[in-house]
């Protein structure tokens, strides 16, 4: 443990029982509550050397990275709130200690402090924990995770999968099934590592050139609305069981393109109305760190380097201001090679880089839950 005094874990809470899914907060942790206004997370970061976080989503999922050896466990201490200003300082020096691992919740605490500094009230149905420890963590604080879910206000079925590094995954859904009885799927939702590149893993290349084709590559704006919902609604279609219909795609490019987080690719050529062929969204910015999500090429362009194009000139953008970016790529997905082409670490058949983790989302049985998006 490091000799810093300081937070060992944190959890976030936040939900509502409204009719309608909310797609602002889709990204915010790659998770989604179904039947509700705001998506719901808790997050347990430990400090320095134990590097493990923990983020659950009421009705979605959990985050956790990996840890060493810890000493035996001692009685842990937890405080909580409703108010996200009333969440010390030394949960924030914990969260940055461990920034790539904690990058989806480092966000939603900045983003509920503000409204709460505007607003001069908290949002409502929320909750703000965190707690100290020393012990185990894969053993005690996946415990405890699905002990406090269990003990609150939140209705069960309402937690349809885990997310995590796949050792906690694994070890938060035995344990929620002990309380709730509900079964996780044998076959994981969604397997993957999450991978990262900095400036200096951007080499230098020369890119795929299709000389009959010019290339625009830009943030996307309103008029792009139908051609971004559309690839939206692709990407969906990829990430079962998460589906979306149209008009709910159309919300979500709309919430991305007012919040200038998706990047387009169009292909041009003479006589040929503009076609846009690629988007990658990036989400969860905190003080240093960037995550890209959603990268989806059409299928009719598909083969012409536009996700790498796309990919390599979003990261260009991003290290403007900040110093990694990070990604997650599922284990059977052919883009691996493109990533690893960009600069993300970890991505070959033998490579093996500290910080590149293996990630399982753990989905539970859908007869018994309310399945919701993320």
């Amino acid at each position: 443990m490091s000799s810093t005094p300081g937070v060992d874990a944190f959890l976030h809470c936040n939900w509502a029982a409204n009719k309608k899914p909310d797609y602002n907060r889709l990204y915010v942790l790659e998770m989604k509550m179904p039947n509700c206004l705001h998506s719901s997370c808790m997050g347990f970061s430990l400090y320095k050397s134990t590097r493990w976080l923990l983020q659950v989503c009421p009705s979605s999922s959990l985050f956790f990275t990996t840890a060493p050896t810890m000493p035996t466990i001692q009685s842990p201490t937890s405080s909580l709130t409703m108010r996200a200003t009333d969440v010390p300082q030394e949960v924030d020096d914990a969260l940055l200690t461990i920034e790539r691992s904690a990058n989806p919740i480092l966000p939603l605490l900045r983003k509920a402090r503000g409204q709460e500094s505007t607003q001069n009230a908290p949002p409502a149905h929320q909750f703000w924990l965190w707690i100290k420890s020393n012990g185990s963590i894969r053993v005690v604080f996946a415990w405890m995770a699905a002990e406090k879910l269990y003990q609150s206000a939140i209705p069960n079925g309402r937690i349809y999968s885990v997310f995590a590094p796949k050792p906690l995954a694994l070890r938060f859904s035995e344990e929620w099934t002990k309380l709730t009885g509900f079964a996780p799927y044998r076959e994981p939702y969604y397997d993957a590592k999450i991978t990262f590149c900095t400036p200096q893993d951007l080499p230098p290349r020369s890119q795929t050139v299709d000389p009959d084709y010019q290339y625009e590559i830009r943030p996307a704006n309103i008029q792009d609305l139908e051609g971004v919902a559309a690839l939206c609604l692709g990407f969906s279609e990829t990430n079962a069981p998460f589906h979306l219909d149209l008009p709910s795609a159309r919300r979500e490019a709309q919430h991305l393109i007012r919040n200038q987080q998706v990047w387009v690719h169009y292909l041009h050529r003479t006589g040929v109305a503009p076609t846009l062929a690629c988007i990658a969204a990036h989400t969860r910015d905190s003080e240093n760190i960037a995550t890209i999500t959603k990268v989806y090429t059409s299928e009719s362009c598909r083969r012409r380097g536009c996700a790498e194009r796309l990919v390599r000139r979003l990261c260009e953008e991003l290290f403007k201001t900040k110093r990694e970016v990070t990604l997650y790529v599922g284990n059977d997905n052919p883009a691996a090679k493109v990533y690893r082409r960009v600069g993300f670490r970890g991505l070959g058949p033998s490579e093996v880089v500290e910080g590149v983790e293996p990630w399982a989302e753990i989905g539970f049985d859908r007869n018994q839950v309310v399945l919701g998006y993320w």
